[in-house]
């Protein structure tokens, strides 16, 4: 997926799945949102999520995570961002 190697599954949203992931240029552990292909390919969700992408790159806050690298990989959008290991 887009130069990422897929860990795990992090989690499910309505409309995103979330998984750790590395960052194979840079060997890094990444969270990698990604917009399934049929939520893709429907072009309103598609612009949301690339504003989406756009806005949070523009974001420089200590209580926002640091976007990485966004793009489309086979019809299948995904945002890398920082991965911030949480408690449960």
């Amino acid at each position: 997926m887009g130069g990422f190697k897929i860990e795990r599954l992090l989690g499910k949203a309505v409309w995103a799945e979330f998984y750790l992931a590395r960052q194979v240029s840079l060997d890094r552990g990444v969270a990698l949102k990604i917009l399934p292909a049929e939520m893709s390919a429907d072009k309103a969700n598609a612009a949301n999520f690339l504003q989406e992408m756009r806005l949070l790159a523009r974001w420089k806050h200590p209580n926002i995570v640091t976007a990485y690298e966004a793009g489309e990989d086979c019809g299948v959008l995904f945002l890398a961002m920082a991965f911030i290991r949480g408690s449960r």
